[in-house]
């Protein structure tokens, strides 16, 4: 019987890229993970990495395994959320810091935690850097944009983040009466945003011929200007793609994708309160952007 720590190891180690990365984010020795590796591709008789020139990549088989241990990992998850409501005992407060890229995307998760934790009280902050939030202990949970966790916190992932080009269909309609306009107005993130992911992913959309001509501070902000045709955004497909005021422009590009984590600190254990928002929102948001 194939077992699912021997699976979980595995998908860490295609996670981390490296055996070495994947023992830290583990905390086991690497030659544990090289191990259970070894152990998993005997039972499944077939190998689970080929090497490259710039390393060790899951093979086709691998990739297949990844797959199902993915769905595997969703399903226990989601189990451990069922399991964390039974008991709706647990009373306390819990900070919340989310991302200002994305607004208030994800309020229907929290009110349903909030549905079956009536007595835990939730203080949600949009931060500009829930990471910073999370290391001056401003918040206990953070909803993170990032490529990588950083080393002093931990959590897990819970999708990646596609981005496109989308406009308004007034914008569209606007620009067909005009056929001798050939730029966009583009809407861009103001300067206190300028340190943001989103920010860099939109400078790299924007052609060098053409220009922000308006700039906002807030997702919301960013979602409505685009709404009301002031002009065209990168925006979340996940969010974009459900609004039929909206049409995307081009299809997703990988270097304006992010991943989205839920993150705690590292050095600090969390408590029961902490501990079951983890676990109850994480399948939650994981299940909104892989439903995108």
């Amino acid at each position: 019987m194939i077992d699912w720590d021997d699976l979980r190891i595995f998908l860490n180690a295609v996670r981390s890229g490296n055996y070495t990365a994947a023992s830290e984010r583990l905390k086991i020795n690497r030659t544990t993970v090289g191990r259970r590796v070894t152990r998993l591709e005997a039972q499944l008789g077939n190998s689970l990495f080929e090497q490259t020139l710039n390393g060790y990549r899951p093979t086709a088989f691998g990739r297949a395994v990844l797959e199902s241990a993915q769905r595997i990992e969703q399903e226990v998850e989601e189990l451990a959320a069922r399991l964390a409501v039974l008991d709706t005992r647990l009373a306390g407060t819990v900070r919340v810091a989310t991302p200002t890229e994305l607004g208030d995307e994800f309020m229907a998760e929290f009110a349903a935690f909030r549905e079956h934790f009536p007595e835990i009280h939730l203080e949600l902050t949009q931060a500009h850097d829930p990471v910073a939030s999370l290391t001056s202990r401003k918040a206990d949970v953070g909803l993170c944009i990032a490529r990588e966790v950083p080393a002093h916190l931990r959590g897990v992932s819970v999708g990646q983040l596609q981005r496109a080009l989308y406009a308004a269909r007034s914008y569209q309609r606007r620009l067909a009466r005009q056929p001798q306009r050939r730029h966009h107005d583009w809407i861009g993130w103001s300067r206190d945003m300028a340190s943001s992911l989103s920010a860099d992913a939109n400078d790299l959309g924007i052609p060098q011929d053409e220009a922000v001509v308006t700039t906002v501070n807030s997702w919301n902000s960013l979602k409505e200007a685009v709404r009301c045709g002031l002009g065209v955004s990168h925006m979340w497909c996940f969010s974009a793609d459900k609004d039929r005021r909206l049409l995307r422009l081009r299809e997703p590009e990988a270097r304006l994708g992010s991943g989205l984590w839920v993150l705690l600190r590292e050095d600090v254990p969390p408590d029961a309160c902490t501990e079951s928002l983890l676990k109850f929102l994480a399948p939650l948001v994981r299940k909104r952007i892989a439903a995108a």
